[in-house]
């Protein structure tokens, strides 16, 4: 856990950095195009097991910023993205002994930095809604841990961590040059077994 918390604070810190030195946005231009995005929403897992164990939803958090975004004109602009998502679920069951019960803890955290590219198409019905779709790959980081605790004291707890090559592609909206609603299918790779695949939907806002 320790670990995700380090690569999601240093993830979000070299976007933050990449945004002030690339000079997309000239100073004289307030209202131009908005590089940068932070986006909130809800994680799908696909795996079966997954769902049973933690539940069918997760939270989602993603930020991503694109490069040499010209506003109107631009159709493909290479990005850098930042992705999370994680959950933790339990259950409580009677112990073989028939008297004893115990309580089974177990969480799953995914953490993905990587780069893309971005297309957009035209503006529908003369509005400033802009469809886009994107494709990108990067480092995922996944980690996994577990407990069974019974009330007889006897207690035994893990953990897993593993780093894999991942991809995501994405479809989405962007509402002029402030809001983007958003879905993209993840591949992050597999830890202990499972398959951390899914489906991220999600709003976010433009800076």
């Amino acid at each position: 856990m320790k670990k995700t918390t380090l690569c999601l604070f240093f993830g979000t810190a070299v976007l933050s950095a990449t945004a002030l030195l690339t000079p997309s946005v000239s100073a004289d231009t307030p209202s131009g195009p908005k590089p940068t995005t932070i986006k909130l929403g809800l994680f799908f897992p696909a795996n079966g097991d997954l769902k049973d164990s933690v539940g069918k939803t997760w939270f989602s958090l993603g930020a991503d910023y694109e490069f040499n975004k010209q506003g109107a004109a631009s159709t493909s602009v290479p990005v850098a993205f930042l992705d999370y998502t994680g959950k933790g679920g339990s259950a409580t069951f009677l112990a073989a002994d028939g008297v004893n019960t115990i309580t089974a803890d177990v969480r799953f955290n995914v953490l993905g930095i990587g780069a893309g590219i971005r297309s957009y198409g035209e503006a529908q019905n003369s509005s400033s809604v802009r469809p886009y779709f994107g494709a990108g790959a990067g480092l995922y980081f996944l980690s996994d841990s577990g407990s069974l605790k019974s009330t007889d004291g006897t207690s035994i707890s893990v953990s897993n961590h593993k780093t894999s090559l991942g991809a995501k592609l994405s479809a989405g909206l962007e509402f002029g040059s402030s809001y983007v609603a958003e879905l993209s299918y993840v591949y992050p790779g597999k830890i202990d077994g499972s398959d951390l695949s899914g489906f991220n939907l999600q709003l976010g806002a433009k800076f």
